[in-house]
């Protein structure tokens, strides 16, 4: 579980190094630096918000136990756009919020947990992290019996979150020149 100013930092560098490759955020990003915004977005949202984990600094995940705490304020607004804006550049940052207005407006109405990010940094793909922090987070949704939602920026990753119980929805409207990105969603689990 995540503690501290320094797991955030360190799950903003783990997220940024495992979403190198990913579609979307390239395409958000280009080749500027990602670990900046993804580290505020861990401090000033997720884990003032929600909660997080990292593992063996090989592997972090960040969730909303209440969908609706996305809306961070102002404030915790402010501080992640400029982030992104100062490392990535201003095309970066209005690029990510019209990714992040459709986001937004593609969440289901209903109260659910919201897997914003799991990674597993490069290196250590493919031995099981990924697995068990999607397991970690959905112990806590489970007990709590929410549904979640998860939007997947990168079409290898469907089956992970099929094997967790995740259903695909239909593709969001993403912005023009958005890779695709597939939500999916997960009933609640009696526990």
């Amino acid at each position: 579980m995540i503690t501290d100013a320094r797991d955030a930092e360190a799950a903003g560098g783990i997220i940024a190094r495992a979403f190198h490759d990913d579609p979307v955020n390239r395409w958000v990003f280009g080749a500027r630096p990602m670990a900046p915004t993804f580290t505020a977005l861990a401090r000033h949202l997720y884990l003032t918000r929600g909660f997080g984990h990292v593992a063996d600094a090989d592997g972090a995940a960040l969730w909303l136990m209440d969908a609706r705490d996305k809306d961070a304020g102002l404030v915790a607004t402010l501080k992640v756009a400029a982030a992104l804006g100062f490392s990535a550049g201003i095309g970066a940052m209005r690029r990510g919020l019209a990714l992040d207005a459709v986001f937004s407006k593609a969440h289901p109405p209903e109260p659910h947990a919201f897997l914003f990010a799991v990674g597993v940094v490069p290196e250590a793909q493919g031995k099981g992290l990924g697995g068990a922090l999607i397991r970690a987070g959905l112990e806590r949704v489970d007990a709590a019996r929410l549904p979640c939602y998860l939007e997947s920026t990168k079409e290898q990753n469907l089956p992970l979150y099929r094997h967790f119980g995740f259903q695909e929805l239909p593709l969001l409207a993403a912005p023009r020149g958005c890779p695709p990105v597939w939500p999916m969603w997960r009933s609640a689990k009696a526990v």
